[in-house]
């Protein structure tokens, strides 16, 4: 965590010429990475999380560092649960992540970076009360964005992660891939 702060706070100081700044908000939805935990209903149907879901909310600043590339920086939040009427379990997460984008033309941009997962915690209450916390995780995002009108987008993330529990050796799989949906400002 220390590491990706020094280097976010290295890579701003260095910017001189920034040609233009814009904040963004964005909605996703990702699938994959292990199975956490699976409920089975009263009624028999079922449901699982998995430690690559399901629903993440960011929001951040575009650095326009040359005319055909920026650097994005984001602070999120991603998470997945379970509802019963006795009970409930929640995978979450808070995100940061640093991005550097190639702008290909006025409509498709590519980036690749680096993502820190910060406090993932399995928890649940009711029935099924009980914690499984993880250490902070480092990993890489890849995304493909599709300008679908002005300030409108529409992206392909692709997360490569691993979560560790902090209690023993436990490692899971938290790759996922996702759509996202953002307005910049």
């Amino acid at each position: 965590m220390k590491k990706l702060i020094l280097i976010l706070s290295l890579t701003l100081g260095f910017v001189t010429d920034v040609y233009a700044n814009d904040g963004f908000i964005q909605a996703g939805l990702h699938a994959g990475g292990d199975k956490l935990v699976g409920v089975t209903f009263t009624s028999g149907s079922t449901s699982s999380i998995s430690a690559g879901g399901l629903v993440s909310l960011a929001g951040g600043i575009n650095l326009d560092m040359t005319p055909s590339s920026q650097l994005r920086l984001a602070l999120g939040y991603k998470f997945d649960d379970i509802t019963g009427s006795n009970g409930s379990i929640t995978f979450s997460r808070t995100t940061l992540e640093a991005s550097w984008f190639y702008l290909l033309n006025s409509d498709w941009s590519l980036g690749l970076g680096v993502t820190q997962h910060l406090n993932p915690v399995l928890k649940g209450t009711g029935v099924v009360a009980g914690r499984v916390a993880f250490k902070d995780a480092t990993g890489l995002v890849f995304e493909a964005d599709y300008q679908l009108s002005r300030g409108m987008y529409v992206g392909g993330h692709v997360t490569s992660i691993d979560y560790t529990a902090v209690s023993g050796a436990t490692t899971v799989s938290g790759n996922s891939l996702g759509i996202l949906f953002g307005w910049r400002f």
